[in-house]
């Protein structure tokens, strides 16, 4: 399994692939509230929704995500706004993404 290693400083996203030949994603968290989307998340991936899948939302210093997708395929079970953990994976269509909590951000706002 190929993994990117992420800023410890900075809160993101990153891709998780079996696949060794795939190129990953690593997105930064540096805003109070992103829109996870086809588009942003992988734009050849017609399991993801093009009009927002999911959101992540940053609320008193932690990390929330919630569903936004009609066909409720956003994993980590989400039935309600849930706090992320650093190490938590995410499965959005039928990519693996996980979540990786930067230092700074228990400490600081969103930049």
């Amino acid at each position: 399994m190929r993994r990117i290693v992420p800023d410890p400083n900075t809160s993101c996203l990153v891709a998780i692939s079996l696949d060794e030949e795939k190129d990953l994603k690593k997105i930064d968290l540096r805003t109070e509230k992103v829109i996870l989307d086809r588009n942003l998340l992988d734009p050849a991936n017609n399991s993801i929704s093009r009009s927002g899948h999911a959101s992540l939302y940053q609320k008193d210093g932690s990390w929330y995500l919630e569903n936004r997708s009609a066909l409720k395929t956003t994993f980590i079970r989400v039935n309600k706004p849930v706090k992320l953990a650093d190490g938590d994976v995410i499965l959005m269509g039928d990519s693996l993404y996980q979540f990786r909590a930067g230092v700074q951000d228990k400490n600081t706002d969103a930049q």
